[in-house]
């Protein structure tokens, strides 16, 4: 990759490991080391490794740099954590850790999100997790869709029963 008509040596390590036939885990583990950098070392934000993982679009490593070392929201990433895609359960997962760690409260843009894009076990789940109670807005969705893993929602007793009108 480069970054201002410059292969940077973040982008460097990674392609190397990639070459070398280096599994997710490894690649992983090297922006681990990065991340841990900045936090650790640097103790400020390092917009090499920013640019990296926002080009990479490195979702579980944009959510520990807005936690360790922005320590607080990144308004920059924000757009490309409500991104959809084919593995839209792994966008959610994303976007629920990034709701808890570093918001801390209702996100709305996340709201209309999963709304817009979600399922019905998204919206239980963000409910159960985040509301904390009914959500009136996604209880169309939560009645109108097939929940994706529907089994485990409509099992007597499951985690989901209470966020189901009881008739």
């Amino acid at each position: 990759m480069q970054v201002n008509g410059k292969e940077t040596p973040l982008e460097t390590a990674i392609q190397q490991a990639e070459a070398a036939g280096a599994s997710y885990r490894r690649i992983s583990a090297i922006r681990d080391a990065q991340c841990w950098y900045a936090a650790n070392v640097l103790k400020e934000r390092w917009a090499e490794y920013e640019e990296a993982i926002l080009a990479a679009k490195d979702y579980p490593h944009i959510i520990e740099y807005a936690i360790d070392v922005i320590k607080g929201r990144w308004f920059e990433a924000e757009a490309l954590l409500l991104s959809t895609g084919p593995d839209m359960d792994s966008i959610f997962d994303n976007i629920l850790y990034y709701t808890q760690q570093v918001i801390k409260k209702r996100w709305i843009k996340a709201e209309a999100h999963i709304i817009e894009n979600g399922t019905c076990e998204m919206a239980t789940r963000y409910a159960k997790t985040i509301i904390k109670g009914p959500w009136p807005k996604a209880e169309a969705l939560m009645a109108g869709r097939k929940p994706t893993h529907y089994k485990k929602i409509l099992v007597v007793g499951s985690q989901h029963d209470e966020f189901f009108p009881k008739r």
